[in-house]
Order: C-alpha cells, then sequence, then structure tokens
C-alpha cells in the first residue's frame, strides 16, 4: 500500500524490515528496490534489484526495473541488456518494447529503436494513446513518478502524430511541466508541420 501510495519513506522501513527478517525473498527485494528508486536512492536501488535476481533469475519485474534504474543513471548498454532479459521472459510485453527502444535511442541506435516501436504497435496497437491515457489517469490520482514516467517514454516514441505529441504537451503542460511542453511544442512545429499521421492511435 505505501508503494501504490507514493509513500516512500514508509515503504523503505517495512521493506527494509521485511529483507532483514527474509534477505532472501526476490520479492521483497524488489519492492526494496521500487521503495529505494522513490526516495531518490538509485545506487542502493541498483543493489537490491540485482539481488531480487539473484535469487530468482526468473522474476521478470525486478529485470525490468534494473533496466530503468540503471538507464536513469546512464548506463545504457547494461539497461539494454537487462531489458532484452526482460523481454525475452515476457515477450508480449509492448510497453517493455518501447521502454527498450527508448534505451536504444539513447544510444544513438536509431534502426534498432524504432524496430522495437514497431514490433510494439504491431503487437499491441493502439499501445500509444493507451499510455497516454494511462499517464493522465495516474498524474491525476497524484501518482506522479509513474505518470512522468509513461510520459519521458511517450517523448522519446517517434512514431507518433502530430496531433499525439501536441497531446503529450498538453498533458506535460497541464502537470506542472511547463518547460519541457514548451520544447514539445517546438519540436512539433518542426517535425510535424503538416500535422499528418503516420500511425493509428486508436
Amino acid at each position: 500500500l505505501c508503494l501504490d501510495a507514493e509513500q516512500w519513506e514508509a515503504a523503505l522501513d517495512h521493506f527494509q524490515r521485511a529483507v532483514a527478517v527474509s534477505p532472501n525473498n526476490a520479492a521483497y527485494q524488489n519492492n526494496l528496490g521500487l521503495a529505494l528508486v522513490g526516495a531518490g536512492r538509485q545506487i542502493e536501488a541498483v543493489n537490491a534489484f540485482r539481488k531480487a535476481n539473484f535469487f530468482d533469475d526468473r522474476l521478470a519485474v525486478s529485470r525490468k526495473e534494473l533496466a530503468l534504474t540503471l538507464e536513469a543513471q546512464g548506463e545504457l548498454a547494461s539497461a539494454v541488456e537487462e531489458m532484452e532479459g526482460y523481454v525475452r521472459l515476457a515477450p508480449n510485453d509492448a510497453v517493455a518494447r518501447l521502454l527498450l527502444g527508448k534505451i536504444f535511442f539513447e544510444q544513438g541506435k536509431n534502426i534498432e529503436g524504432q524496430e522495437q516501436f514497431r514490433i510494439a504497435n504491431a503487437s499491441t496497437p493502439g499501445i500509444i494513446g493507451q499510455l497516454l491515457e494511462e499517464a493522465k489517469t495516474l498524474l491525476g490520482a497524484g501518482k506522479k513518478r509513474d505518470g512522468s514516467r509513461i510520459l519521458n517514454l511517450l517523448d522519446v516514441v517517434r512514431t507518433a502524430d502530430g496531433l499525439f505529441e501536441r497531446e503529450v504537451a498538453v498533458t506535460m503542460s497541464n502537470n506542472g511541466m511547463p518547460d519541457r511542453a514548451l520544447k514539445k511544442f517546438r519540436e512539433i512545429a518542426i517535425n510535424h508541420p503538416s500535422g499528418r499521421s503516420r500511425y493509428d492511435l486508436a
């Protein structure tokens, strides 16, 4: 409940005590990692996620969270390795494909990134629009970390059309991100002057 409510210090206290009792419990280590990320303690979170993977190498969620934490630290090659490991465990997770594509783009590997975006869109038509609605719901419920994480992903996904990107920019503007929204609007003016769609986001 503390994790869902983004009450990071309370969650941290709870899962530190849980890990002290059962240090080999992969789920406890994963949840401790989530609490550490929320508290801004990413290096410690990486260690917790690695322990979760060690104790249960089939616990897919900890591999994905490890990849995202490594990405946030700029360790892109390691992030790709972990996200590819997650995708092997959960091949039908379209969001993971988008996240992997995002990391590829951050590495400058645009062809690999576009391929992951293509796979995601093919496996789950309308995934981009669904994620935007999910981001709005999370932000509306006060879950800024999870909502912002989705917006960060969508900001990199370049397979979206101009109209969709405008909606991302408006969502940023409405949720306390005016600088990023302004930057996004400027990008839209350059990248999508006609506003013509390339993908069906319905």
